[in-house]
């Protein structure tokens, strides 16, 4: 019995199952403080714009979730290639936005007209449309993170995010509309969330292999 437990609790899996649900725990306890606060600063009307704001990313983010599931679960597949399946679909995805780098300008382009649209402010409507684009590339390096089965630093990423948005709550700066301020520390938990996926991502360095065009391709459709 104690041999199994053993076995068990010594599974990677097991242990990065763990430590995410630590995390996923400790980031809920800052969300509840979160909502706590803004709903004595901001009021109710500024604290229901927040909650908009929420529900409006994260629609955003219901087919980016799905695809980043099925990578991860891709990814955790490919056994000891891992690496080079997920440096492989990096160089495909990224090809592919720089194809469309021009439609990340198109949600910045309605920030005047998104008030009218989506009933947020202009504070709330600004850092929708600076996000919007931030969306595709958070979902890749954190479903890379994850499917490279780096568990402790998915959840390090969760809560540097979670604790950079709480800051917006509790640190005042005089002179910027609480509202403003809030929004603008959202924003910069998203930035934080994606330059931190990024670099732990690459920390995975990839064996040198000489890949054509060709064989990313083949690599990504093996992955999706």
């Amino acid at each position: 019995m104690r041999h199994l437990i053993h076995r068990v609790s010594s599974n990677p899996f097991v242990q990065g199952g763990a430590l995410i649900a630590v995390g996923n725990l400790a980031t809920s306890l800052l969300n509840y403080l979160f909502n706590s606060l803004a709903g004595k600063q901001l009021g109710p009307s500024g604290y229901g714009e927040i909650a908009t704001f929420f529900a409006y990313i994260n629609i955003l983010m219901v087919p980016t979730t799905i695809i980043g599931s099925l990578i991860i679960r891709r990814l955790g597949q490919a056994g000891q290639e891992r690496v080079v399946y997920a440096h492989a679909l990096e160089q495909w995805f990224l090809t592919r936005m720089r194809k469309l780098s021009l439609l990340a300008v198109l949600p910045v382009l309605t920030i005047p007209f998104l008030p009218s649209i989506t009933n947020l402010s202009l504070a709330s409507a600004t850092g929708l449309a600076l996000i919007i684009p931030l969306v595709p590339l958070i979902m890749l390096y954190t479903s890379m993170v994850q499917g490279l089965q780096m568990f402790g630093a998915i959840t390090f990423i969760m809560l540097v995010a979670t604790i950079i948005k709480l800051l917006g709550i509790v640190i005042p700066i005089t002179g910027i509309d609480p509202l403003w301020r809030v929004v603008g520390f959202l924003l910069l938990s998203y930035i934080t969330t994606w330059v931190l996926s990024l670099s732990i991502a690459h920390r995975k360095k990839m064996p040198y292999i000489a890949v054509t065009g060709h064989t990313i391709i083949r690599r990504v459709r093996d992955i999706l």
